[in-house]
């Protein structure tokens, strides 16, 4: 004698009755309940039959183009935005003097290309944070991946753009 307990189920009677089917329909494929053929073989049925469908594939494909194009559109601007700011912070702290005038120790520009690496991995930690917190509040999932992309494309960018 075979006996199965199933714990936790939902409150719903209609979620109930397919979870105890299928649990049913399982252990007869299995040898472990007899039962009647048919439940075997619709069994089988589900298993082997691909459930692939043209219609939500490309709904799918179509949302993915719009958070891909979306979230580069979005990139693109705010990297404008950052650069123009950038200019002026530069142009105001330098006076207008020359920019030309490189630094002459070399052991500097080691220290300070590690200092930008440590500074890069923590803003990249502080930016993943964020995302997770912001995203878990915004119910429309286009709009949270959206949200998600453009912040999240920040940590990978490279500095050769």
């Amino acid at each position: 004698m075979t006996w199965v307990f199933l714990k936790n189920l939902p409150p719903n009677s209609a979620l109930i009755n397919e979870i105890v089917e299928n649990v049913k329909g399982f252990l007869v494929s299995k040898a472990l309940l007899k039962g009647d053929a048919s439940t075997v073989r619709s069994w089988r049925r589900l298993r082997n039959e691909p459930e692939w469908k043209i219609a939500p594939t490309v709904l799918t494909l179509c949302e993915h183009l719009f958070v891909s194009f979306a979230v580069r559109l979005l990139h693109r601007e705010a990297t404008k935005a950052i650069a123009e700011v950038t200019t002026k912070v530069k142009g105001q702290l330098t006076g207008g003097e020359d920019e030309g005038k490189s630094s002459s120790g070399g052991g500097a520009l080691v220290k300070r290309s590690r200092l930008w690496t440590v500074g890069r991995f923590a803003a990249s930690g502080v930016v993943a944070y964020v995302d997770g917190r912001l995203c878990r509040h915004i119910p429309n999932p286009i709009a949270r991946r959206i949200v998600s992309g453009f912040l999240l494309s920040f940590i990978d960018r490279r500095d050769d753009e």
